[in-house]
């Protein structure tokens, strides 16, 4: 709520953001998302993205691997690693950057967290 409070007073003073701007407010989401979660690493490696510490039940950790083919769950060091998504065709896939990553791995950080409670 308050990321959303400044986004709208940013949009309200300044009118338009600039891109740069708009990924700052992607980022500071990511931050909070993760805060949330209790997550305190997210880490590109390659082509992949470890995330930790998380503790996921085994019906979590199921749900994880549905959704992101290829995710590889560390229990023991209480760490996941994921698969980074790309962008376009067979021929022309690209890892995903910038405010798509972002923006993916805070979709990422939803999941593990898992439906909010009432």
């Amino acid at each position: 709520d308050e990321v959303m409070e400044i986004e709208s007073e940013l949009l309200d003073r300044y009118g338009q953001m600039p891109p740069e701007t708009e990924s700052l407010v992607e980022v500071a989401r990511l931050r909070v998302n993760c805060r949330n979660a209790g997550v305190q690493e997210v880490i590109t490696q390659g082509n992949k993205v470890r995330i930790s510490p998380v503790d996921l039940p085994e019906s979590a950790s199921m749900r994880v691997t549905r959704l992101y083919p290829g995710t590889v769950t560390k229990s023991a060091i209480r760490t996941i690693i994921v698969p980074l998504p790309t962008s376009g065709t067979e021929f022309g896939a690209a890892l995903l950057r910038d405010r798509e990553l972002v923006s993916w791995a805070d979709e990422l950080i939803t999941a593990l967290a898992g439906p909010a409670k009432a």
